[in-house]
């Protein structure tokens, strides 16, 4: 059970480049990384049209993914998780936007092959505008296991085991959040245990996200035992019960004593990572160490207090 932190090119710039935020990482106590596929050069107008980014073309990309996978060997930091393109699909957008954004999650799994990364996150297709939804439910569940179902081929290929994850949707003027794809977790259990039937092996897994719960006022502990084995990996961060702001533990609403109780319940057994971006921008460049050293830190009090519950059973 190793302790991590997702990152993507925007924390990687905050830090002063790669070696720099594995060095930071490794100070502060972190095992283990997700990283994160995030296309800052197009917005979601380039994306709908279907303009590439430059962040997947194929100089850029495996010269990053070298770099990457350097440093993870160079201080120790196990590359434990991949985080796929966010969104997946978008409503609306061209027939070239949509065909990129599966290219490039096709991509994503392809660095997770390159540097050995046993899990991908991958986002399902899903309406986020809860007031202008383009998608019928029928719909959506086609989409899904039409996309997932054609990465199978990539993932088997690679070793990678896809997972998908719990989402919300909002309406934007009123600021409303509403349940989405697989925030219902019979919906999450449908998917997963559907397409490990397509794939005739256990390929696809759960990532619970502990934001995205919080707000929708789910309970993660019994989140976490509905889902069972299936949850292979965990997005940690906390919130207001609001706004996904991802936050580091401790610094929002969430019971964590239910959380830690839904992973003994289950028997977990993967890394702890944290998702923390917006405890990550809060700070100046002097506190981001501190930052993820408190985060660290409170990934090694969660593990302590699962493996000394552990024993205490034995």
């Amino acid at each position: 059970m190793k302790i991590s932190t997702s990152i993507h090119h925007a924390n990687i710039e905050a830090f002063g480049g790669i070696d720099a935020t594995f060095a930071a990482l490794k100070e502060a106590g972190f095992e283990g990384i997700e990283y994160a596929f995030i296309t800052p050069d197009i917005n979601w107008e380039d994306m709908k049209a279907g303009k590439p980014s430059k962040f997947f073309e194929d100089e850029y990309f495996w010269k990053n993914a070298r770099e990457i996978k350097a440093a993870s060997e160079k201080y120790g930091i196990e590359l434990v998780q991949c985080h796929a393109p966010m969104p997946s699909h978008i409503s609306g957008a061209t027939e070239e936007g949509n065909r990129l954004l599966r290219d490039y999650t096709r991509k994503a799994v392809e660095f997770c092959g390159f540097c050995n990364i046993p899990y991908i996150v991958i986002h399902p297709i899903f309406d986020g505008s809860f007031r202008f939804p383009k998608l019928t439910k029928e719909d959506e569940i086609w989409l899904n296991f039409d996309f997932y179902s054609s990465l199978i081929p990539a993932l088997r290929a690679n070793g990678v085991v896809c997972c998908l994850e719990n989402m919300f949707c909002q309406d934007w003027k009123t600021k409303k959040i509403y349940t989405a794809s697989c925030s219902d977790m019979n919906e999450a259990i449908y998917y997963v245990d559907g397409l490990n039937r397509i794939a005739e092996e256990e390929r696809f897994g759960f990532c619970l996200d502990t934001g995205h719960l919080l707000v929708l006022g789910l309970d993660g502990k019994t989140c976490l035992e509905a889902l069972g084995e299936r949850v292979k990996t965990v997005h940690i961060h906390d919130n207001d019960g609001f706004d996904d702001l991802h936050l580091a533990p401790y610094l929002g609403l969430n019971d964590w004593e239910k959380f830690l109780k839904g992973l003994l319940a289950i028997n977990y057994t993967g890394d702890l990572n944290f998702e923390i971006p917006g405890s990550i921008k809060q700070v100046p460049p002097a506190l981001l160490t501190s930052m993820m050293r408190f985060t660290a830190d409170a990934g090694k009090y969660f593990r302590a207090r699962i493996e000394k519950t552990r024993a205490e059973k034995a």
